[in-house]
């Protein structure tokens, strides 16, 4: 029997170990009708390998998914089978479409990036890259659907960090200050135009003004933005040297690193090289070595980027990375674990392998 029939058949079942972890509510069938026509050839995998009921029904399918490579296999080939037009029609579905019971399908597919994130597969992403800039005057001007207000405020914070380099987006961000009905969005877009204007201080009143009127979920947003204009420009380039790092902007990261030390912590304590590690950008990683970044660093949970990346699925090339320059696979974090503890915690064999054939006998 066709999957297309078996869409419409509840009583058909997928004959998959993953049957089994699906409750009856995450088996129920996608609509084709209520999914975008480019995403019609991905919905078999999303009805096989998407939980919407309980966190621990995600928990098992991520345990699935590593227990057998085949699986892990199954799911990067089809994070890989995705076309630009499809990429580009779910960030457009995700855009407008509010997450809940009334949009099942949508559901199914947000959830099984979620799964995809449990063990380490990207969700598809364009190759088609966007100016930071233009892409965050584009999230400011989006209205609808429930997460577009967090779309616009996080826009306006990413301008923040850019600061003058974003002069563009000023006649956006002025209109955004008038006349979003967020105050959130509002009081941030000001915070942006501070920065980019080199004048943070001065957009001080119009922010506690936003901040007298706000009800009090809006509070701690508005609050925070008001900290943000009182931070020192030293401050903000440290937060977008670990951006850079983190998304292997390598351009702008060699630009911060002419003037920043590159274990320079952030407002909260993380360093680049902890971004470049816990996303895998080996070139943002050896950049900032190279420049002296120090791999044996404890960070203020109490580890080391060695044990970050030591019980990871594609962590191995990171893992010897970090040794060849000097990454000490003894050290223990304050739990009492070396990194191959670790490793070897999550059954990731190659990583104890290499960690344990660096180590002094």
């Amino acid at each position: 029997m066709s999957f297309w029939h078996s869409l419409f058949n509840p009583k058909v079942t997928l004959n998959h170990p993953v049957d089994k972890i699906l409750s009856s509510s995450s088996r129920k069938r996608m609509n084709p009708r209520n999914v975008p026509v480019e995403l019609h050839s991905l919905i078999p995998m999303v009805q096989k390998w998407s939980g919407v009921a309980s966190d621990s029904e995600k928990y098992e399918l991520m345990n699935l998914a590593e227990s057998n490579e085949s699986y892990i296999k199954e799911l990067e080939d089809w994070t890989a089978s995705w076309t630009e037009e499809q990429i580009a029609s779910y960030k457009q579905w995700d855009d407008a479409t509010s997450l809940d019971e009334n949009h099942y399908e949508f559901c199914k597919f947000y959830f099984m990036g979620m799964v995809l994130d449990g063990i380490e597969i990207p969700w598809p992403e364009s190759k088609k890259k966007i100016n930071p800039i233009d892409q965050a005057i584009i999230d400011l001007q989006k209205m609808t659907g429930t997460a577009a207000q967090a779309t616009r405020m996080w826009a306006a914070r990413n301008l923040v960090e850019l600061g003058p380099d974003a002069q563009q987006a000023v006649p956006t961000l002025q209109r955004v200050a008038e006349q979003d009905p967020s105050l959130e969005v509002r009081a941030w877009a000001l915070v942006a135009l501070g920065w980019i204007n080199n004048a943070p201080l001065e957009q001080k009143p119009y922010v506690h003004q936003l901040l007298k009127k706000a009800s009090e979920e809006e509070v701690l947003s508005i609050e925070s933005a008001i900290t943000e204009l009182e931070r020192t420009p030293q401050s903000l380039a440290v937060q977008r040297l670990g951006t850079a790092a983190g998304e292997n902007d390598l351009t702008t990261l060699k630009k911060l690193l002419e003037f920043l030390k590159p274990d320079e912590p952030d407002k909260n304590g993380d360093v680049a090289l902890r971004d470049a590690v816990s996303r895998y950008q080996l070139k943002s990683a050896q950049i900032l070595l190279d420049a002296g970044a120090d791999p044996n660093r404890m960070d203020q949970y109490g580890s080391a980027v060695l044990h970050r990346v030591a019980g990871k699925r594609r962590g191995l090339e990171m893992i010897n990375l970090l040794l060849k320059y000097g990454a000490d696979p003894l050290l223990m974090d304050t739990d009492g674990r070396t990194a191959a503890d670790i490793a070897r915690n999550n059954k990731r064999t190659k990583n104890v392998e290499a960690l344990l054939s660096a180590s002094p006998a």
